[in-house]
């Protein structure tokens, strides 16, 4: 039965409410110092109760049950729905069989602690945004009436993980992969593009005339298309066409080489933890060392913005000095011998 209420025995102006949920579980909750302020929030909470009790698929709804709704209406309209179905595994691994209304902040936090020193921040909070969505579609459905990780602050991203090969260690790498394996790598290392990228590229988005590449699955959904250098043309040339893909083993599109990328990493001498992605970083610092603008390295990588670019600019920093060397303004040079000197610093200005 419900109740609004004082404890006097404290001392405590303060007014409380006391109810039963939907389960009969009774509840208690510290409003303030108003009596009306204190029945309002009652009267919300007992209608929210009651219309509970009338959704008895909200009552009994459990996680495993949201997760399969979430992977037959949602995931299958997600690009990157390999990686999600990953962290849905381990929500239903840590929290399966409980009802939804059981799941509160506390259990995120936990959830993330869990993973801290395993998983880089980046990824906690990608799995935490994977549950925030989840439980947004949940309550959407009517099948909760809060999301427990709502207000779950996100870690501070300190990724700064660059793997970077030099021109001598590039080549070795190339050398010790499988044949079939090597132009993948080429094309990684002098065009930048992504796994999927490659992997889903094709003939018909290979323009020999214009000397461009179109990518269509791309991370943002967005066509992009990126100028060949002469190095790509020869590259792209020197394979041999066995189907619409460009990247093809056994006359089916190349699939998983992790095994054999790793083993051409050992034989190569690569430092331990080298990735396939890390050869996209690869190509990025040596197009900042180039000297090229940051900006046409945004275009080619597909960065959504140029602070993403910019993880790269202190790779450009000679190429920056160069340039404002290039720039000398309010001193008068003088040649002496042959050779431009400039005056003492214009010191007058300094002894008002």
């Amino acid at each position: 039965m419900s109740r609004v209420f004082q404890r006097t025995e404290r001392n405590d102006d303060r007014w409380w409410i006391e109810w039963r949920d939907e389960r009969g579980k009774k509840c208690r909750k510290c409003v303030g110092p108003s009596r009306r302020q204190a029945i309002d929030v009652l009267k919300v909470i007992e209608a929210k109760v009651v219309k509970r009790r009338n959704q008895p698929q909200a009552e009994a709804c459990r996680l495993v049950d949201l997760v399969a709704m979430y992977k037959d209406t949602v995931l299958p309209t997600l690009q990157w729905g390999r990686h999600v179905s990953a962290i849905l595994r381990e929500m239903t691994e840590a929290w399966g069989d409980r009802l939804l209304v059981e799941i509160g902040p506390r259990d995120i936090e936990a959830y993330r602690a869990a993973r801290l020193g395993k998983l880089q921040p980046a990824t906690i909070n990608r799995h935490v945004a994977v549950i925030r969505r989840i439980f947004n579609l949940a309550m959407d459905w009517g099948l909760a009436d809060v999301n427990p990780a709502a207000r779950v602050k996100s870690l501070k991203e300190r990724n700064a993980r660059e793997r970077f090969l030099d021109l001598e260690q590039a080549c070795r790498l190339v050398e010790a992969a499988p044949a079939y394996l090597r132009p993948a790598i080429l094309l990684a290392l002098n065009t930048g593009a992504r796994r999927a990228e490659l992997l889903t590229l094709r003939w018909e988005h290979v323009n020999f005339t214009t000397n461009t590449i179109s990518f269509l699955k791309t991370k943002s959904g967005k066509r992009r298309d990126i100028q060949m250098s002469a190095a790509v043309v020869e590259i792209l040339k020197g394979i041999k066409r066995e189907g619409d893909f460009v990247l093809m083993h056994e006359g089916r599109p190349l699939g998983e080489f992790r095994a054999a990328f790793k083993r051409a990493c050992d034989e190569a001498g690569i430092p331990p933890g080298f990735r396939w992605h890390d050869l996209r970083h690869v190509h990025a610092s040596h197009h900042a060392m180039s000297g090229h603008d940051l900006a046409t390295l945004q275009r080619r990588l597909g960065h959504a913005s140029i602070q993403m670019t910019m993880r790269y600019s202190h790779l450009s920093g000679e190429h920056e000095r160069e340039a404002a060397n290039a720039v000398v303004l309010g001193i008068r040079p003088t040649v002496r011998e042959g050779v431009v000197a400039f005056n003492k610093p214009l010191s007058r200005w300094h002894r008002r």
